[in-house]
């Protein structure tokens, strides 16, 4: 080492290079691969994509296989550090096939070159040479030309990051086309294998999803590769990374996806071109054409809408019914047109639409969640005029159903709200809604944004201001849809005000949220309420206070006080106690053990205590399940002493993955009959007004509640009437999925996953009451289908490549009650009724070039889930049996 000065002198400063890589090789010092001087390398690069359906294994797969020549040259070196290289590379020749094996009349690459996919002057700047800075093994910058096309420049990232590598064993973090990676090295003589860690890679956000993950889609992947090198030169690299991205509520609906590099030295000779002189900045000025610096990542950009039809074809849709398959698939393509649209274009359609069409397309723009729909619909909705109350409502569900609400369709309503909506109802719904938009703005980490504190505090104020019990009870809703933890204390405050009506809403809101938030402050009230140890509740409040008793993991005494209860509160009371008893110990709940532990008290469990079955009952079940989901019901049915219904709730559940939706909840609550069927009023009721009225919760959202009658003169008109039709609860079409996702590949090339997902839903509810018949009936009804649309595509700027599918079903729930009250005992029965649902996917294959030239694969499926009633608790069942035989 202390003759290098000497040899310096006598020797040119390309071949003492040489001779320093070589000695520091022959040393065992070299710790990165490295290019001489002098030299020009060949390598034949490889890369091919292809995407499967995750199941329709029949259907062959999608993509593409390319080839290209590539020639490197090494063109500077630092004299201080001479494994600080500038590479020059120049790609050649492409060539592109099938992936797949196909026939020649689906070879649409048959008697194609690869210019003239790519086009003229694509070609050209395809084989313009490029600049990477190497240092040590890593690419620090990678320099191009100006005039490069993002899919040239995709291709030659791709190629360029095969050289990010070390030869040691070790984990680092790398930046590549996949962004800043964790990366995991084995270094073994001539060979190093390579794992890049894809979940822990940071790059700009791009894409979306739902709020809620059980309508997301879930991502795995793997990334391996293996290198070969001789004296540090790499001879080869192959590279197989594998994705699969699906649906989180139906795995099958998805893509697999599997890209592979390869990359082989062909030849190395030596080249007339010298080695430049001078630093980087010096070299880098002396190349011909102007170079400039690039990101090392790639970037995916999204595609316009090619199929969406233009705005005034809307106009022609004719008929539409939101319960129906074929409005459902509109909405869908409505919601991509409306993205791309113009404000003045959705005005348009919103003024010239049909009458019956308008809620339809105020639907359709709130998916669209754009802020040029938003300011359409905020033009076209004037919430100061009483006669557009209707579509006022139909805004506001729109609103709350919003897979992935934004913070400028908050400020919207609570600029309505502020600026005064004349329709109290309306004014209702948009305080509930508020709340929902509330609490999903807050799950995706936007709590403390300027809107949603505004939100907060406006919802807080009028609940502060009210001074009416029925609008207390619309802002205590409001905290419902919210659920933020910091308003429990004051959730807690309302359970014990004087209006049975507000106790109801606070103790409803606070049964929302999950069982860790009940803390002692929380089980000290509810005992309070249950208890009746201060004051004297409605027989539902203290229900609904041992249902949050019994979740907040209670302890022995807890439960044993309220098994003990039985027996001691009302008969119809200890009647919906015992069967909920008996219910929880049926399922997986916290109070379970602790229950059984209780039942070991023979003062406890007794006959005396264990012999109160009645029609007051609780019941839960499953109604269908596959292996991403299941569905359960929750039926609850209170009676008053004088034996109509009091109080019945509906709940419907999806659990999936670990997450649970209320998808409906319906409950329904009468009083005030005791005088029309010769009973005593209950304690507490003796000056309540006959009513009836439903409050519905759809998709975690609860709704504005809904009265059926109101006072003895609106009942009596339904006595001598027949029924005036069903009450429309919520009707029209939801976005529920909402997903883009871009995959970047090692390749630099992108995969774009999107998944949407639409109902259509029409729920009713009617009640129809005939002294003639002496009969009462409720009835239930929802009817929905179901759009799925998933395709993942790989666009690579000469063809297109991808798979979709779509997933259609159709189906109703019917749940009806029935009371007959010509006797005593009066007789109910209960029924739940689930019709078929028919269920259609359409698989697909395709590629296709800029030219016209395609290939498709399709395959059908149908297949029909049969219907059936849904068997309940057996002393509901034997009441039906003794009133339909009577």
């Amino acid at each position: 080492l202390s003759l290098f000065p000497c040899l310096c002198s006598a020797m040119g400063s390309q071949k003492m290079r040489a001779l320093l890589l070589l000695l520091t090789l022959t040393k065992g010092y070299l710790a990165s691969p490295y290019f001489q001087p002098g030299f020009t390398y060949q390598y034949l690069y490889t890369v091919d994509t292809i995407l499967d359906h995750i199941s329709s294994p029949m259907l062959k797969g999608s993509g593409f296989k390319a080839e290209i020549l590539v020639q490197l040259n090494l063109v500077w070196a630092n004299n201080s550090n001479h494994l600080e290289q500038l590479v020059q590379i120049q790609f050649q020749e492409l060539k592109v096939f099938n992936v797949t094996e196909r026939t020649e009349s689906e070879n649409i690459f048959l008697g194609t070159s690869g210019d003239a996919l790519l086009g003229q002057n694509n070609a050209a700047a395809l084989k313009t040479p490029m600049l990477f800075h190497w240092n040590r093994g890593k690419v620090e910058r990678i320099y191009v030309s100006e005039g490069s096309s993002t899919m040239n420049l995709d291709l030659q990232r791709g190629f360029i990051s095969l050289f990010q590598l070390q030869l040691h064993s070790g984990t680092v973090t790398e930046t590549d086309v996949s962004g800043e990676c964790q990366v995991i090295y084995d270094g073994r003589k001539d060979r190093v294998a390579k794992r890049k860690v894809l979940g822990s890679c940071r790059r700009p956000e791009f894409g979306f999803t739902s709020v809620n993950k059980m309508f997301g889609a879930s991502w795995q992947a793997t990334s391996e590769s293996l290198y070969v090198l001789e004296d540090g030169l790499i001879k080869s690299v192959a590279l197989e990374e594998r994705h699969t991205v699906a649906l989180n509520l139906k795995s099958s609906v998805g893509a697999i996806i599997v890209s592979r590099q390869h990359l082989q030295l062909i030849y190395s000779e030596p080249s007339a071109s010298g080695m430049l002189q001078g630093n980087l900045h010096e070299t880098l000025a002396g190349f011909q054409g102007n170079y400039k610096v690039t990101d090392v990542f790639t970037s995916p950009a999204q595609k316009p809408c090619k199929d969406c039809p233009v705005i005034k074809s809307f106009l022609k849709m004719g008929k539409i019914d939101s319960s129906e398959l074929k409005t459902t698939k509109q909405f869908l393509v409505a919601v991509k047109t409306l993205r791309a649209a113009k404000k003045k274009d959705i005005l348009f359609l919103l003024r010239n639409a049909p009458k019956e069409a308008i809620p339809f397309f105020i639907d359709a723009a709130i998916a669209a969640r754009t802020i040029t729909s938003l300011n359409a619909l905020s033009e076209f909705l004037d919430f100061t005029d009483k006669s557009l109350a209707s579509l006022q409502e139909k805004f506001l569900y729109a609103a709350a159903f919003s897979p992935r609400p934004s913070k400028e369709l908050l400020h919207l309503i609570l600029r309505k709200l502020q600026g005064g909506i004349t329709d109290s109802d309306i004014e209702d719904s948009a305080l509930i809604v508020t709340g929902a938009l509330i609490g999903k703005l807050c799950r995706i980490k936007l709590c403390t944004s300027k809107d949603v504190e505004a939100a907060k505090e406006y919802i807080l104020t009028q609940l502060k201001n009210s001074k009416d019990d029925a609008k207390t009870a619309v802002c205590l809703l409001g905290l419902k849809n919210a659920q933020l933890p910091e308003t429990i204390p004051l959730l807690l405050q309302y359970t014990d005000v004087n209006s049975s009506t507000v106790s109801s809403a606070a103790v409803s809101s606070l049964q929302k949220f999950p069982d860790e938030y009940f803390t002692q402050e929380v089980q000290k009230q509810m005992k309070l309420i249950f208890h009746q140890n201060q004051k004297r509740y409605d027989r539902t409040v203290r229900l609904a206070a041992a249902d949050i008793i019994l979740r907040s993991k209670p302890s022995y005494m807890d439960v044993a006080n309220i098994l003990m209860s039985i027996g001691e509160v009302p008969s119809k009371m200890s009647e919906f106690l015992f069967s909920k008893i008996q219910t929880i110990l049926q399922t997986i709940h916290p109070a379970r053990n602790v229950i059984l532990e209780v039942l070991k008290d023979p003062a406890i469990n007794n006959y005396g205590r264990w012999s109160l079955a009645g029609n007051s009952t609780s019941a839960v079940g499953l109604l269908g399940a596959s292996d991403d989901w299941a569905s359960t019901y929750s039926l609850e049915l209170l009676f008053s002493e004088s034996g109509h219904i009091r109080k019945s709730n509906s709940d419907f559940l999806l659990h999936s993955h670990g997450n649970q939706l209320l998808i409906t909840q319906v409950s329904i609550e009468i009083q005030g009959l005791e005088s029309l069927i010769g009973g005593t009023p209950e304690e507490g009721e003796e000056e309540a007004e006959a009513m009836a009225g439903m409050s519905a919760t759809l998709f975690d959202v609860q709704l504005r509640p809904v009265v059926f009658f109101q006072g003895l003169t609106d009942l009596m008109s339904k006595f001598f009437s027949s029924s005036e039709g069903p009450t429309t609860v919520v009707k029209g079409n939801i976005l529920l999925m909402d997903h883009l996702q871009a995959i970047p590949l090692q390749s630099g090339l992108h995969i774009l996953a999107e998944f949407q997902g639409c109902i259509g839903i029409d729920v009713s509810g009617d009640i129809d009451v005939s002294l003639w018949d002496q009969e009462a009936k409720t009835t239930m009804k929802t009817r929905g289908t179901l759009v799925i649309d998933s395709r993942v595509q790989l666009d690579v700027g000469f063809m297109q490549a991808g798979v979709t599918k779509r997933t259609e079903a159709v189906s109703s729930i019917n749940c009806n009650n029935t009371l007959n009250f010509a006797a005593t005992p009066l007789l109910m029965c209960l029924q739940l009724q689930k019709d078929d649902v028919t269920v259609r996917e359409v698989s697909t294959v395709y590629e296709s070039l800029p030219s016209g030239r395609n290939f498709t694969q399709r395959k059908v499926t149908r297949h029909t889930i049969a219907g059936a009633e849904v068997p309940l608790h057996h002393v509901n069942n034997e009441m039906c049996k003794e009133l339909f035989e009577n």
